[in-house]
């Protein structure tokens, strides 16, 4: 039933965001609702740029204040998750090494504690959002209750994981093409002007 709800769940998302914010707000909501978690993290993520979209979409009551972040480190749990390519599955998060060590560099904004510790997380799990080898994302499913991550369990994060980057992916496509045909619009508006106007036109896309 769960499979069947997160399956449902997805194909309803609708709408095309400048920024695909709004998507990845109903994602992650969505993702709280079907996984059963208390905090959801979702990151956007562009491969072939390197470019994390910053803040991450946030859902669940936090702690503690949320920490501003403009960058991701290499001590980041992010960046672990993106380099691995592959699902995590932490029963027991705050004894786990790479979400628990200290972080290796410190600016006014990086926080003391860890975030399993300032928000009191006892399992967690990571997926990275993929399409055709390429990673478009990160979803973050946090529980303050511990859990065990069945066969089933991990079967529902993953299919949620798949979708999500399915979801995304196909936003990202009807995205470029608006961009394509309102381009492909100015362009032939554009007939009769000057050579260094239509080169104007093209570097301002």
């Amino acid at each position: 039933e769960k499979l069947q709800e997160a399956g449902a769940k997805l194909m309803s998302i609708s709408g095309v965001d400048e920024d695909l914010r709004g998507i990845l707000e109903q994602i992650a909501t969505n993702a709280q609702d079907v996984l059963g978690a208390e905090l959801v993290d979702l990151y956007e993520y562009n491969e072939s740029r390197d470019d994390y979209r910053l803040p991450p979409v946030q859902v669940g009551r936090r702690n503690a204040k949320t920490v501003r972040k403009d960058e991701v480190h290499k001590d980041d749990v992010i960046w672990t998750i993106v380099e691995s390519k592959k699902t995590i599955y932490e029963p027991d998060a705050q004894k786990t090494d790479f979400l628990i060590a200290p972080f290796q560099r410190q600016d006014q904004y990086k926080p003391k504690v860890r975030f399993v510790f300032r928000e009191e997380i006892k399992s967690t799990a990571a997926a990275p959002l993929i399409v055709a080898g390429e990673v478009l994302g990160v979803l973050f499913a946090n529980y303050r209750r511990s859990q065990t991550f069945s066969e089933q369990q991990k079967k529902l994060v993953d299919m949620f994981a798949t979708q999500a980057a399915n979801v995304i992916y196909n936003a990202r496509r009807v995205r470029t093409l608006r961009v394509l045909e309102n381009f492909g619009r100015s362009l032939t508006t554009s007939i009769g002007t000057s050579e260094t106007e239509i080169l104007s036109l093209i570097r301002d896309r």
